[in-house]
């Protein structure tokens, strides 16, 4: 069988292909053939060779490009061709695997290659004059949109117990959601095996499969009846907001977006899980911030962020990234105590209270002042999954993105130099400063504040 996709015609890959069948032979493999066949796009392009690690960079730096041993113990070598990168491994089969990792052994066998991957639409070559080399019925299941494992599903899991987690992954981006029954069979009867697992290596997976679509519901829907996603959390998962989060997704045509946090942020639908989840993933100190910030972001949309702030305000910063103003914001969220006298939203059906929200330039712009960007727009999603609220987001999503968050103009400095004393008295006069300005929708300048705080000095003192 052969092909022409236009990827294939590219000159760094030709190029490169060509000077590796000078002395072997080489073939681009697994996704991005997979995905020609598919018609999906295709992004990143791997090569399998005949050629040892060290032949090929020797090979390559000789034409004047440039290697990179990434794994090179496991035969991988990345070839940069211009802007262009391309990973070349070379034919190998495993002789030791512990579920975690694989010694392997180098062979000129194609066949030996295709047999210790994970599922035959995986296993499928394409030599650099388009002929197509299915030796695992690769193409076949391409066809059918099946994801089948090679061989004997519960030998292929035991190599690698990450597989259990790209079976479901696969069955979402690439299957519609269908699980195949043995595959199934094999993952339920070997997960406990999961736990061997690095946690960076598990949490990558599950921002896959939360990333993969509408159809990555009904592969959760199933990881959840198995007690895999109890397992990987910790937690009792529910997948209520998460769904009603699809629905808003797709009205707001955001599909082509990476929101990774926000998706665990409803499948998570609490605060209080967000250290657990964050410690059994090892979340980076940002996604973590980012997971917390999207929850308590949703709850103050959800209480018309109608709460009065504590906690000192540093002289650095006025954003809600900071451990006090966090707690501040996690406490008004809780309490809903109006700072302004506007009435508060419900976690009721009705809707009127979001759409208020929403079109509450104010109350927007508090958002926006309070949270980061990216917080402040999830905060926004889920809010609006919470509420089931499956109305055009997109223009205030627009909003949120071009206007800039406004900027406390006022430091600790400032008053000092109006005669304050070192101490906790100026971080209680920022904190009051703070909110006369955001009362009077951050239009207060400067000037107006420090004037604000004097007047309210004399009648003190008065």
């Amino acid at each position: 069988m052969k092909i022409n996709p236009s990827w294939l015609q590219d000159m760094p890959l030709q190029t490169l292909l060509s000077l590796l069948c000078c002395e072997g032979k080489a073939w681009v493999v697994g996704g991005a053939v997979r995905n020609t066949l598919m018609g999906l796009p295709v992004e990143d392009v791997d090569i399998a060779t005949t050629l040892l690690p060290e032949r090929v960079i020797r090979l390559v730096t000789s034409a004047c490009m440039k290697a990179v041993p990434t794994g090179f113990d496991h035969g991988t070598v990345t070839v940069i061709v211009g802007s262009r990168h391309f990973e070349v491994t070379t034919l190998r089969q495993d002789v030791k695997t512990d579920g975690r990792h694989a010694c392997v052994e180098f062979t000129d066998d194609l066949t030996k290659d295709a047999q210790r991957r994970d599922f035959t639409i995986n296993a499928l070559y394409l030599s650099k004059e388009g002929e197509l080399i299915d030796l695992i019925s690769g193409v076949k299941h391409c066809q059918e949109r099946k994801i089948r494992f090679i061989g004997v599903p519960e030998k292929r899991i035991q190599e690698d117990y990450l597989r259990i987690l790209r079976f479901f992954r696969f069955s979402a981006v690439y299957g519609g959601g269908v699980l195949d029954p043995g595959g199934l069979r094999a993952c339920a009867s070997l997960k406990d095996e999961l736990s061997r697992l690095a946690p960076e290596r598990i949490a990558n997976e599950l921002k896959k499969i939360l990333s993969a679509g509408a159809d990555s519901l009904s592969v959760l829907g199933v990881m959840r009846e198995l007690g895999i996603l109890e397992k990987l959390l910790a937690e009792d998962i529910t997948l209520d907001v998460l769904t009603r989060l699809h629905v808003v997704i797709d009205v707001n045509d955001l599909r082509h977006e990476s929101r990774e946090m926000l998706l665990l942020a409803a499948l998570a639908d609490d605060i209080g899980r967000v250290e657990n989840i964050s410690s059994r993933l090892r979340l980076s100190k940002k996604d973590t911030s980012l997971l917390r910030d999207t929850l308590v972001a949703s709850n103050a949309v959800l209480s018309g962020i109608t709460s009065s702030m504590s906690g000192e305000i540093s002289e650095s910063s006025s954003q809600a990234t900071q451990a006090t103003m966090q707690e501040a914001i996690s406490k008004a969220a809780s309490h809903a105590n109006d700072m302004s006298g506007e009435t508060q939203l419900t976690e009721s059906n009705d809707k009127n209270g979001l759409e208020a929200f929403l079109s509450d330039r104010g109350k927007m712009r508090l958002l926006k002042y309070r949270f980061t960007a990216n917080a402040a727009e999830n905060g926004l999603l889920l809010a609006a999954a919470k509420k089931k609220y499956y109305q055009d987001l997109r223009s205030c999503l627009s909003w949120m993105s071009s206007s800039v968050a406004p900027d406390f103009p006022l430091r600790g400095s400032d008053l000092l130099a109006l005669g304050f004393c070192p101490g906790p008295m100026v971080g209680m006069a920022l904190e009051e400063a703070e909110k006369y300005w955001v009362s009077t929708d951050f239009q207060a300048t400067k000037s107006d504040i420090l004037q604000h705080i004097s007047y309210n000095l004399v009648r003190h003192e008065e």
